[in-house]
């Protein structure tokens, strides 16, 4: 494109010349006038292409511009992805790390025999019947490990209780609602389930424990739960309406000092 207006340039510059010659030529004025005139309208024809050279090349030069840019936006969003996506492997890649028997991926369960009754007596491991109950649940593909809690006994099919522990805290989260769904829906009682809790959070959890079991006693509340929130515990109350809304921070540090 750069030739072709260099090539118009030049030939226009000729014509220029060309009229310069015939003005300083002996010609009749009506001879003149006609070589003039046409000279004029191939100046006027080679500057409208000169123009319609110059637009192409400024519309070129802009769309190389904006593919300039989009490169670099191109090239940027590839880096970012790049970084998004060594960042999730390095996040798998620590969780795979990480024990499985985490207290935020675990669940506390108390009454495998009333489930045993429930399901079939015929279940001799205390595992079998667990595996079963989270199976009708839909959560027997998130457990990464039973563990039965032997009793004094130490004979295994005695087992009362297990903890459970979960690929994620969202499947321990998950399993923990519908197993309380599950246990209401068929009317199963005498079934406890509860949270895990880092060794130097028991304490606290237990404080939490008992100043629920106060207040239901004093009829403040109906219902209470002790859960593993981000790695600590929370305790969480509700009326008789069900919904469970976090203690007031203010009322749980009273009771707390009042139990020193």
């Amino acid at each position: 494109m750069a030739e072709v207006r260099k090539g118009l340039q030049a030939r226009l510059f000729e014509i220029e010349a060309d009229i310069k010659s015939i003005k300083e030529t002996a010609l009749t004025p009506n001879k003149m006038r006609e070589l003039v005139d046409i000279l004029w309208g191939a100046i006027k024809e080679v500057r409208e292409e000169l123009s319609s050279v110059n637009d192409v090349l400024c519309q070129t030069e802009a769309c190389l511009e904006e593919m300039g840019r989009d490169f670099v936006k191109k090239a940027d969003l590839q880096s970012y992805l790049d970084d998004k996506i060594r960042e999730a492997v390095e996040k798998i890649v620590t969780r795979n790390d990480e024990p499985e028997d985490r207290p935020e991926r675990g669940l506390f369960l108390k009454g495998v025999g009333k489930l045993r009754e429930k399901l079939d007596s015929s279940y001799d491991d205390p595992c079998d019947v667990v595996h079963t109950v989270l199976h009708k649940v839909g959560s027997a593909a998130f457990y990464t490990k039973i563990v039965p809690i032997l009793p004094p006994t130490k004979i295994r099919k005695d087992s009362d209780q297990a903890i459970i522990y979960f690929s994620s805290v969202y499947h321990r989260k998950y399993a923990s609602a519908e197993l309380r769904r599950f246990l209401a829906r068929e009317k199963i009682t005498s079934v406890g389930l509860r949270d895990l809790f880092e060794k130097k959070d028991v304490e606290l959890a237990k404080k939490m424990t008992r100043i629920g079991f106060q207040m239901r006693q004093e009829g403040t509340i109906c219902r209470f739960r002790v859960a593993n929130i981000r790695g600590a515990p929370v305790l969480f109350t509700a009326g008789q309406d069900r919904k469970y809304s976090e203690i007031e921070k203010k009322t749980l540090q009273a009771k707390l000092d009042s139990m020193k």
